[in-house]
């Protein structure tokens, strides 16, 4: 079945994607109506460890929420440095905590990005278990049948080089988030990754 469409966030914005050709006042109709089922987020989630969020984050984990709870996918576009991580993981916090949505969350990275979500995994999510899906082969399959088949966790990272040559297995996921981060390669649609998206549910 088709995705729902995507919705943009920035800083300083809400806007729809530019395809659809909307005027300011369609634009803020749009989103008045995306966002018409929502939960006001007065504080971060208490799950969320690593330390503050700032009011602009807050405010990025109340627009990811609303999406959720109205079922849409959104790009969060905000700036480079502005903590578009630490809100995914805000997001993860809030599922667990007010949904009692425990994952399984699959997130999708460049290479050279992955220390950084091992890194912030640990800082935040100190309660969660993660699965970070590397490694050679042999090393995967392993993971998948110790870890990742038996849904011993919450959060599973990879790169977009091992979804696409594990599409099969991370296909049999019910996936319940999926993150893209750095999603300039999705722009093409008939992309290998893309291709290989369209195993992930």
């Amino acid at each position: 079945p088709p995705h729902p469409p995507f919705f943009f966030k920035t800083t300083t914005a809400y806007e729809s994607m530019p395809s659809l050709g909307c005027s300011e006042m369609c634009i803020r109709d749009i989103n008045n109506i995306v966002h018409s089922n929502a939960e006001l987020l007065e504080a971060q989630p208490k799950l969320l460890q690593g330390g503050q969020l700032r009011e602009y984050q807050l405010q990025g984990l109340q627009w990811m929420s609303s999406l959720f709870i109205n079922g849409m996918n959104g790009i969060l576009a905000d700036e480079m440095g502005l903590g578009k991580t630490v809100q995914v993981m805000a997001l993860f916090a809030y599922l667990m905590e007010k949904k009692d949505n425990c994952g399984p969350h699959l997130v999708l990275v460049p290479n050279a990005v992955l220390i950084n979500w091992r890194e912030e995994l640990t800082k935040w999510l100190p309660s969660f278990n993660n699965v970070f899906f590397v490694g050679e082969k042999d090393a995967r399959a392993r993971i998948f049948s110790d870890r990742v088949q038996p849904m011993q966790f919450n959060v599973l990272v990879t790169t977009f080089d091992y979804v696409m040559k594990d599409r099969g297995k991370l296909g049999k996921i019910q996936w319940q988030y999926l993150v893209i981060a750095e999603a300039r390669r999705m722009k093409d649609s008939e992309s290998k990754l893309n291709m290989a998206l369209r195993d992930v549910k």
